[in-house]
């Protein structure tokens, strides 16, 4: 659904009164949201990243992970049943992910140079190898 379908402002209009009026009041100032998301992201990262290369590429659980980090923040400042319902949804997507890695048998190719193909309905991840693309 979009929301702004008919609204003839300009796109950084919309967006100026969003964060700046709406955004302030669900998820605090930019600067404690982020932060608060920062925190929960460095954590994981460091798990993750610890004594990896540069351009190491983050694998789809790590990446729901943050998806699910960043909502935990926002729902630690304001609960929200919308933010819960995304948490839900973001679990989801990561139990779809093992499942679609059990049965193509792609968790080696984790290891490897890859660049994941977007989906943006969030359907199965498709992992292409760079020589491919």
């Amino acid at each position: 659904m979009d929301e702004f379908k008919d609204d003839d402002r300009d796109i950084l209009d919309i967006a100026k009164s969003l964060t700046n009026n709406d955004r302030n009041s669900s998820y605090g100032h930019a600067h404690e949201d982020f932060s608060r998301i920062g925190r929960i992201w460095g954590a994981l990262l460091e798990t993750h990243l610890l004594g990896s290369e540069i351009g190491t590429p983050i694998s789809p659980e790590i990446v729901g992970l943050m998806l699910i980090g960043l909502k935990l923040s926002r729902e630690s400042h304001i609960p929200k049943r919308d933010t819960r319902i995304d948490i839900a949804g973001y679990a989801n997507c990561l139990e779809n992910i093992h499942n679609y890695q059990i049965a193509t048998d792609i968790d080696d190719e984790l290891d490897k140079p890859v660049v994941p193909e977007y989906c943006p309905q969030m359907g199965p991840l498709r992992i292409i190898q760079e020589s491919e693309g």
